[in-house]
């Protein structure tokens, strides 16, 4: 038994949360053969900081009752800690003021606290929030959920040098509540329903240009002690799309199953066939060859384990590429997204990949 809450205190130890086990003898007897009973606890130490931690970054996933204080406990003890924060710099302020010959009581009003609290910090005594200061956490919950708002008092305003901001992201806590702001990232709003996103401010982001990319990439190469292949680079340039979440993630993977990290590797733990693969393919069935084409597309699904969808997507970004009149680029195109809604729908993936690579033969017979 004690193993078991050692793991769970490893486990919360992951996350920075501090406990202790405690095992208390209850003089009690298991009632089936009378043996004596030990009572072992898991406990959280209570300092605002651990139950923070907590809150914010495990909670209750499975109980919604609990999960929803959890979410108010978090935002709670995060202003609460806040709070103390301003009286500490009151305590400092205190020193910096007494230090130049001012009274106590003057002090007090310039700093807006009692004169006990003064008389206190100047006997070096920790910061406490006193109770009065602060709302009771069943009244906080009754406010926020009535008020839908909890009020901070500005301390200041001044400006600070950023960097550009490319997301929008929850450093550390294990939620989507960023200061008291719920935040969520994707790469389309319109998949997000109507009535949550007629309740969002929606910041939309431009693809980053191939440079862009190639250059963070470098960056990460650079501090990791990582070395990434010209054509390597190129292949993440190419996975991504402009998404610089999708380069990174294919980096990381890359990175982690072999230092070198090339383009046969990207396209291999990304699922994606290599360009070239799918334009050849392409023209082979356009040249009359569907047995040929259709063996390529054979390697494609076996080699890369590519889906349906994953191959038709590709198929869709070649097809501008080809040396064939518009006209038929547009008839293709069309096909594609036909074929795609087809799979979409459930219809059999191979059928569907197989009639599309027909239809590239018979354009190449009319042109």
């Amino acid at each position: 038994m004690i193993e078991f809450y050692n793991e769970l205190r490893e486990l919360l130890n992951v996350f920075e949360v501090s406990s202790y086990i405690s095992i208390r003898d209850e003089k009690e007897k298991r009632k089936k053969d009378s043996q004596d009973v030990l009572t072992f606890a898991l406990t959280l130490k209570s300092s605002n900081e651990n139950l923070y931690r907590f809150f914010a970054r495990i909670g209750y996933a499975y109980e919604e009752y609990k999960s929803r204080l959890s979410r108010l406990a978090s935002e709670y003890l995060k202003h609460k800690l806040f709070t103390i924060e301003l009286w500490k710099r009151k305590s400092l302020l205190i020193e910096t003021e007494i230090g130049k010959g001012i009274s106590q009581r003057n002090v007090a009003r310039l700093v807006d606290c009692s004169h006990d609290f003064v008389a206190a910090q100047l006997k070096g005594k920790d910061v406490h929030l006193p109770r009065k200061n602060f709302v009771e956490f069943d009244r906080w919950i009754d406010k926020y959920e009535n008020d839908c708002f909890i009020e901070n008092k500005i301390i200041e305003i001044k400006e600070i040098k950023c960097d550009d901001v490319r997301d929008i992201t929850c450093s550390q806590d294990h939620n989507f509540i960023s200061n008291g702001f719920i935040s969520h990232n994707c790469n389309y709003s319109s998949k997000i329903i109507e009535p949550i996103q007629s309740r969002c401010a929606v910041f939309r982001f431009r693809p980053l240009k191939q440079e862009d990319i190639k250059k963070y990439l470098n960056f990460i190469a650079k501090n990791e002690g990582l070395k990434i292949e010209e054509d390597g680079a190129d292949a993440i340039i190419y996975v991504a799309s402009g998404d610089m979440r999708k380069a990174v993630s294919a980096l990381q993977v890359a990175a982690s199953v072999s230092e070198k990290i090339d383009a046969e590797n990207i396209y291999r733990i990304t699922a994606t066939a290599k360009p070239e693969d799918v334009k050849r393919m392409l023209n082979t069935a356009i040249e009359g060859d569907f047995i040929k084409a259709r063996n390529c597309l054979d390697e494609m699904l076996i080699n890369y384990g590519l889906s349906g969808e994953d191959i038709t997507k590709q198929i869709h970004k070649t097809i501008f590429d080809l040396s064939i009149p518009d006209e038929k680029k547009i008839e293709l195109i069309d096909k594609t997204g036909e074929v795609e809604f087809r799979m979409v729908e459930g219809s059999n993936e191979r059928i569907q990949l197989e009639s599309l690579l027909a239809h590239f033969m018979l354009a190449g017979k009319k042109t």
